[in-house]
């Protein structure tokens, strides 16, 4: 969840340089960027709640957790809006199936009286979110705006697959 953390934040921080430097748009587009990702949020979201989420949930998570990460590099060498739009909407999309089966996960597997304890620690994890800006505009200031998201994706992707490989509990769930 730190990990997703900081590359959520690395995102939503430097959205609005690539509305500006990359896409050249200004308010206007900026706003229309961060309405496809909500968008794409509230249809994940409504999507779990109409499907109850799914058997394999692990599976699920690391699916989508590669497939977010993806998607943000394909999202970060995007240089139209036609493009990035729909790329927008389905990070937003595949974050809140990732975040909605997490807290699931969380809720069916832990312990009741720990579970407050777990979703905190959760929580705090979110709070990464913050650095994730700080990072991506560091890595931005040294390799560009592109290659600033594709480090953090990989990052996430590397992670990911490392954690699918290494536990079997986590692919079990």
């Amino acid at each position: 969840t730190a990990v997703n953390a900081l590359m959520l934040g690395g995102l939503v921080f430097i959205i609005p340089a690539f509305a500006k430097d990359v896409h050249g748009v200004g308010e206007t587009g900026l706003g229309f960027l961060f309405a496809a990702v909500g968008l794409g949020a509230f249809s994940g979201a409504f999507t779990v709640f109409l499907t109850g989420g799914i058997r394999r949930s692990g599976v699920a998570l690391l699916i989508t957790d590669v497939l977010f990460g993806a998607l943000v590099i394909v999202w970060a060498f995007t240089s139209t809006m036609a493009v990035a739009l729909p790329v927008s909407f389905l990070l937003g999309y595949f974050n809140a199936v990732h975040i909605a089966l997490g807290i699931a996960v969380i809720q069916v597997n832990v312990p009741a009286q720990v579970r407050g304890r777990v979703i905190g620690a959760y929580e705090l994890a979110w709070a990464g979110f913050p650095l994730g800006g700080l990072i991506s505009g560091s890595l931005a200031a040294i390799f560009g705006l592109e290659y600033s998201l594709a480090i953090l994706a990989t990052g996430l992707i590397v992670f990911t697959i490392v954690t699918t490989l290494v536990s079997e509990k986590f692919r079990s769930i």
